[in-house]
């Protein structure tokens, strides 16, 4: 599990990292500040996230949906065991499909 503090030092190393596609967090008890910082990384092109049984919540769940609408590259992001609300998890799967046809589409 990440501190916040260990969070925020890896995405800022993360950040330079220009070939990075796919990222699994999967499990490190990631919180409303977390996904924070986790929004501002969220504007940079990784296509599949796991963020699946964190403890985001719903103002970490809403940082991730007003990410999503910078972010059009996100194709897949898995985020169950957060304890989202359906509104937040639904708008996330539309938004998240949204990007996926448009880029498929072309």
């Amino acid at each position: 599990m990440f501190s916040d503090e260990s969070l925020e030092n890896i995405i800022l190393g993360l950040e330079k990292n220009k070939f990075l596609l796919s990222l699994n967090l999967k499990g490190n008890n990631i919180r409303s500040f977390g996904t924070q910082v986790l929004g501002n990384f969220f504007v940079t092109i990784i296509i599949y996230r796991n963020l699946s049984w964190n403890n985001i919540g719903l103002i970490g769940g809403r940082t991730i949906l007003k990410s999503l609408s910078k972010n059009k590259t996100v194709l897949l992001l898995e985020i169950s065991g957060n304890d989202l609300s359906s509104d937040i998890l639904e708008a996330i799967q539309i938004a998240t499909s949204a990007n996926a046809q448009k880029i498929y589409s072309k």
